[in-house]
């Protein structure tokens, strides 16, 4: 009875164990960093976003002082491997983009500028 304990258990195991390392996110890609608009330091609170193929990859908020820190992992292997990553400071897009690449973690400071548009000219009369 014990062994057929011990052979089911070890069973068991097997049948988990291959699920549990399948269910790892392969290759992250980790950013850090402050975030500015208009040369000045954000406050706490704004999101922070990563854009590939322009679909959100990942989002945060930012802490005092302006700092952020995310990590964009791909679903499968290769998924953003060499691609373009664009970013957010709330609604604004930063100046900065990266490259996806597998197992790094990048320093980065995100800048953005608001942009305020002009009102068209009236219509002549």
């Amino acid at each position: 009875m014990k062994l057929r304990t011990l052979f089911i258990a070890a069973l068991t195991l097997l049948a988990i164990l291959p699920t549990l390392a399948l269910a790892q996110n392969p290759n992250p890609h980790g950013f850090y960093g402050k975030a500015s608009v208009d040369g000045a330091v954000v406050t706490s609170g704004i999101r922070i976003a990563a854009l590939i193929d322009g679909v959100e990859a990942v989002s945060t908020f930012t802490t005092s002082g302006g700092e952020y820190v995310f990590i964009v992992q791909e679903d499968r292997p290769g998924q953003f491997s060499g691609k373009a990553i664009h970013f957010k400071i709330g609604e604004l897009a930063a100046v900065q983009t990266a490259v996806f690449t597998p197992f790094n973690n990048d320093a980065l400071n995100l800048t953005a500028t608001s942009v305020v548009t002009p009102a068209p000219p009236p219509p002549p009369s």
